[in-house]
């Protein structure tokens, strides 16, 4: 096999963010890592072989899957305003394949979240588990800067597509007496923040509320499924005037 064949750009990034963020491996179990340029060709022919196929891996293989996923599926960070732990564990022990799905907000936003007056760039990440984690050289996340001390984290869910990202205005429908909030158990509000749910019909809401919503847009939530954000960077708004980052 040439390296022509090969797309060992695409492969290299790919297999560097996996690097990067792996565990270190346990000796006492005699883990060891497989060697990177091993990674970089079995990814990279993996991708290409599986390309518009669903694929599951079974037995060992989980550097690789995930390796294949940032290739394949194109890993990237969607921001959020709210931390989700610990509803995300809860999650991940009942689900294996959690979905995220976006749902346009049906009243007006704030004029604040249209236009802030000042906005951030997050440079640095943490698993939930306390580990940091590069994030993905093409995904940038950034949000409006509320001056407080107590927001200086945000968060982020780690999603994957292997399809182009675009809204569907005619996805599928769903109403919110039909969601429960996994931490709680309980029927899931109407406040305009992100969720971590169960579907059931009419398994939430006893009211007779039919507002509907609908999927605009479906992803997979993938490892490590969602990331603390730490030291913003202030960013250009339009508005001249400088603003500092303080403790």
């Amino acid at each position: 096999m040439s390296n022509q064949e090969v797309d060992l750009r695409a492969a290299i990034n790919a297999i560097s963010d996996v690097v990067q963020n792996r565990p270190r491996p346990l000796r006492e179990f005699d883990q060891i890592y497989m060697k990177t340029g091993d990674m970089v060709i079995q990814s990279e022919l993996v991708a290409r072989w599986s390309k518009d196929k669903r694929l599951a891996f079974i037995g060992d293989g989980d550097a690789i899957s995930v390796c294949v996923a940032y290739l394949r599926n194109g890993v990237f960070l969607w921001g959020i305003g709210n931390s989700l732990v610990p509803s995300i564990s809860l999650l991940l022990e009942s689900d294996q394949l959690p979905k995220v799905v976006f749902s346009p907000m049906l009243s007006k936003p704030r004029a604040v979240d249209v236009a802030p007056d000042r906005v951030v760039r997050w440079t640095k990440a943490e698993t939930l588990q306390g580990v940091d984690y590069i994030l993905p050289p093409a995904s940038t996340v950034t949000s409006r800067f509320r001056g407080s001390s107590k927001h200086r984290y945000h968060f982020a869910l780690v999603c994957g597509s292997h399809r182009k990202l675009a809204f569907n205005r005619s996805g599928p429908e769903f109403a919110m007496r039909d969601l429960v909030n996994v931490a709680s158990g309980r029927p899931v509000g109407f406040s305009q923040v992100t969720a971590i749910v169960r579907y059931g019909p009419s398994g939430g809401h006893s009211s007779n509320s039919t507002q509907k919503y609908h999927a605009a847009m479906i992803v997979n939530l993938v490892a490590p499924y969602f990331v603390r954000l730490r030291f913003p960077e202030p960013m250009k708004t339009g508005i001249d005037e400088p603003f500092v980052l303080t403790a």
